[in-house]
Formats: C-alpha cells, structure tokens, sequence
C-alpha cells in the first residue's frame, strides 16, 4: 500500500480531516445513512427508508450512477432545500 506513495497518491484521512475542518465539519450537522457496497444497497435503502418513515421521520433518500460531478451536483440542490428550510 505504501508503494503507492511513489506515484504521488497519499494515503490516510488527513486531507479530507482539515478540509471539513476548514468547512466547520458540516458532516456533524445532519443525520446521515451511507450505504455502500457491491449487490443489495437498492433493497436496503427501501428497508430503511420504510423503517424510518414509519418511525415518524423525514425520509429523503438518493441513489445515483451518475458521474461525481452529476452527484455533486445533486446533492447542492438539495443542500440548497435544506437550507432554506430551517
């Protein structure tokens, strides 16, 4: 792993900690579920999502094959509704 180091990779948490750092650590402001994985990440979102909407709670769930710019772009305009909601 550490040979990738030679190719100008660098591995560890270290960037992405002072980055958040830097925003405030706006990762510690909402409620999150990240579901990852190969097979099984459609079903378990439903589940989930079933679950907690039955608990009471606002539901919004995302699932995308988009490119990371198209994701990225998602998750700003709903950064945007989320915001203007509170």
């Amino acid at each position: 792993m550490y040979s990738l180091r030679r190719f100008g990779i660098k591995l560890g948490l270290d960037t992405i900690r002072n980055i958040l750092e830097g925003l405030e650590n706006p990762q510690n402001n909402f409620a999150c579920i990240h579901i990852a994985g190969t097979n099984g990440k459609g079903s378990v979102a439903s589940t989930l999502a079933t679950i907690l909407h039955s608990a009471g709670l606002i539901i919004n769930m995302f699932q995308t094959e988009f490119s990371l710019l198209e994701t990225l772009m998602h998750i700003r305009n709903i950064w945007s509704l989320l915001t203007c909601r509170s």
